[in-house]
């Protein structure tokens, strides 16, 4: 009976909601200047007193489990399940995979977009060390995890790509190869590592890119190769090897025997010297067949490019700087020139000439020059395709390649998606979302005979995001805190403040300023500045449109019935930079800046959620102050006595250093009541309700736990009673 009515109980707390405010402020927008007469979106909505927190958390009810308060970097990876050993591609089944890079940002974007496209992705993650004994692994965790979260089926098999590339001298390093290869020790620790990291990710194979072989070392790179496959092989797992066209008989054939599969490096016709196509398709053709004369076609999956190559007369260097699909957009949109398609190469170009008199001639690769090459390579019996590389490309591409292309290309590829990159107007780390992007337009022309697109061209250029910038301010300083109020460390911080007469701006959560509402009183009451930092702290990147905007209502709601205030500072949870550079990051800031708030970004991350030790954190926050104006701490979401101990020499740093430490509203050019406006006092009897319903609500669920705790304990009590009473029952019913 006890437990169907705390079942009711239960059932009933559920559907009677709290009643939270629906009151909106007009404020004035921040502009390069400062100030404006324009009003942000935030005019006072007429809506019914709706449960904001109720709606919240019955939506993430109704959502798959999610990590939702952990860093991107830590996402748990369980192993994935179904990894198929060993795929052997068909004619009607071609591979298409994607290569990944951890340094650049639309490269995750790209994956996050296509991971339904793609049946593998390569991942950069391995690099032979400079000494050639070992490894050192950079492996995104994001990227197993969003594999992870796929549909069974349509789940990419993920492959560690290990190469000789040095990053300070932005080549391929052929003494670290000679060292590796020339000892047997070093051979046997770099296969054991690369066998432990495809065990520990459950990984489905290596790929192997050693570039600028010297001739003498192909045999040994191939032997390393085969031995590589041998240990694999007995994992069940995958081994690839990308390989340049440039190789002669003997190195293709032994290359071919070494692996499972091999990438051909179809691409980079002109790099060096005269401008010209990257890959023009005749070009194109005659390599692979030529390949092929030595390699199984069964075995060969060619690598299709997604960049082009900027040459000008004005650089004394022949090879020409690398340019992603969207950098040769952003290049012809904003000069004004017209993209062109040579009819011999079937490759596209665009020329422009600066105002200085620099010639400039950009030949690239696109979603036609893809859809071509991929037809060329299913003529040609290959096993698939690989773009090089995610985030480069013309994201039109998946249209004709990948599990969800479309059958008809001149459709497929009429319309050219937005770009990855973003585009910002104006400095500082205060942000607003200025516009979102637009699609571009091409006309297409198929060749009936062969099939290929044989002419492009282009009607409307696409646009990306742009974000507005402002508050970029010499010598000023504005500190914010994350993830508060905390009833431990706030205090202390609010002290420190205090005696240092610095003001501050807080970035709080709403269920915590649910269980602190003195404590967050007293941070408005002492001169500093509050933003909304949603609910329940979740990963936003991770999250729905809907879920974001029920995070912010709630806390804003909530925040209004405490303090008779709103404000039109926002943060994300996790967001690390003001300069959101993937559609993850920017969503967020789109939601914020429909509902009327400016997002505060930041170029100074102390780091103290690291707890890297009191000096580390001032200097760590010293070292980047050149970078911006606002400086990111925390008040809580863990043990932050680090943060307590450095706030103060913080402080006093800053201002030895000539710096002025201000309100975030000073750096907007606004007041603080123009950030945190008052509510109309008409709505003071209602907030008053409404908060008393809040604060009933909390009494509620803290009775409710507290009636539970006892069932439980009561129940515990009762069972072990009753065994207690089993155990005697049967000690007397035993016959003597």
């Amino acid at each position: 009976m006890l437990t169907t009515l705390l079942g009711l109980v239960v059932v009933a707390s559920i559907l009677v909601p709290p009643l939270l405010p629906s009151w909106r402020s007009d404020v004035r927008t921040l502009t390069s200047a400062g100030r404006s007469a324009t009003a942000l979106a935030a005019t006072r909505r007429a809506r019914e007193r709706i449960a904001a927190r109720r709606r919240l958390f019955l939506a993430l009810g109704r959502r798959r489990t999610q990590p939702l308060a952990v860093h991107p970097s830590a996402l748990p990876v369980a192993p994935r399940t179904g990894v198929e050993p060993k795929r052997l591609p068909t004619a009607a089944a071609p591979i298409t995979a994607g290569f990944y890079v951890n340094w650049d940002d639309n490269s995750f974007a790209s994956f996050s977009s296509h991971v339904q496209d793609l049946d593998w992705v390569i991942c950069e993650w391995a690099f032979v060390v400079p000494g050639g004994d070992s490894l050192r692994f950079a492996v995104d965790r994001r990227v197993l995890y969003t594999a992870e979260q796929q549909p069974e089926g349509r789940r990419p098999q993920v492959f560690a790509m290990v190469s000789n590339y040095d990053s300070q001298r932005s080549d391929f390093d052929s003494r670290r190869l000679r060292r590796l290869l020339g000892s047997r020790a070093a051979r046997e620790r770099v296969i054991a590592q690369l066998v432990d990291v495809v065990r520990r990710y459950d990984l489905a194979g290596v790929t192997i890119d050693f570039e600028n072989v010297p001739s003498d070392l192909h045999d040994d790179v191939a032997a390393f190769v085969h031995l590589v496959d041998l240990e694999l092989d007995r994992l069940g797992r995958t081994t690839t090897q990308a390989l340049s066209v440039d190789l002669d008989a003997k190195a293709l054939e032994r290359y071919g025997r070494a692996s499972d599969r091999v990438i051909l490096m179809a691409y980079d016709e002109h790099d060096k010297g005269e401008a010209g196509p990257v890959a023009s398709q005749g070009w194109y053709v005659r390599t692979v067949r030529r390949v092929l004369q030595h390699i199984p076609p069964e075995r060969v999956i060619l690598a299709v490019g997604a960049y082009g190559y900027d040459w000008n007369d004005a650089t004394p260097s022949s090879v020409g700087d690398e340019a992603t699909f969207q950098d040769v957009m952003r290049a012809a949109r904003d000069r004004g020139a017209a993209i062109r398609f040579d009819p011999a190469s079937l490759n596209p170009y665009v020329t422009w000439t600066d105002p200085d008199s620099t010639d400039h001639v950009i030949w690239y690769l696109d979603a036609v020059t893809a859809f071509d090459e991929a037809r060329a390579g299913a003529a040609l019996g290959v096993a698939g395709q690989a773009v090089w590389r995610l985030g480069s490309e013309d994201p039109g591409l998946w249209r004709v390649l990948g599990r969800r292309r479309e059958a008809d290309p001149a459709t497929a590829l009429s319309t050219i998606p937005a770009g990855y990159d973003v585009e910002f107007d104006g400095k500082g780390e205060l942000l607003q979302l200025g516009a979102r992007p637009t699609q571009g337009r091409r006309a297409l022309t198929v060749d009936p005979a062969s099939g290929l697109i044989v002419s492009e061209r282009l009607t409307t250029y696409p646009s990306p995001y742009v974000v507005r910038r402002y508050g970029d301010a010499g010598h000023k300083v504005a500190l914010t805190f994350d993830d508060g109020p905390d009833g431990e460390w706030t205090p202390f911080i609010l002290d420190t403040l205090r005696s240092r007469h610095a003001p501050a701006a807080f970035f709080v959560i709403g269920m915590n300023v649910e269980r602190h509402i003195p404590l967050m009183r007293r941070i408005v009451r002492e001169g500093h500045e509050f933003g909304n930092h949603t609910f329940s702290h979740p990963n936003l990147a991770l999250t729905p449109g809907f879920v974001t905007r029920m995070e912010l209502d709630a806390t804003e709601r909530l925040l209004e019935a405490v303090l008779d205030r709103r404000s039109v500072f926002f943060r994300p949870p996790y967001f690390g930079d003001a300069e959101p550079t993937t559609a993850d990051e920017l969503v967020p800031v789109g939601i914020a800046t429909d509902l009327g708030y400016v997002t505060a970004g930041l170029h100074v991350d102390s780091e103290d959620w690291l707890k890297p030790g009191v000096r580390t954190i001032i200097d760590t926050t010293l070292a980047q102050l050149a970078r911006g104006n606002v400086v990111l701490l925390h008040d809580g979401g863990g043990d932050r006595a680090q943060t307590v101990a450095a706030l103060g020499p913080l402080i006093d740093s800053i201002r030895a250093r000539g710096d002025t430490i201000v309100p975030l509203s000073e750096l907007a050019g606004l007041t603080p009541a123009e950030v945190m406006p008052p509510l109309p006092p008409a709505s003071a009897a209602t907030r008053l309700a409404e908060l008393a319903l809040f604060g009933l609500l909390g009494l509620t669920e803290l009775g409710l736990y507290w009636v539970f705790f006892l069932a439980v304990m009561l129940g515990i009590a009762r069972l072990a009673w009753i065994l207690a009473l089993a155990v005697v029952q049967r000690a007397r019913s035993r016959p003597a």
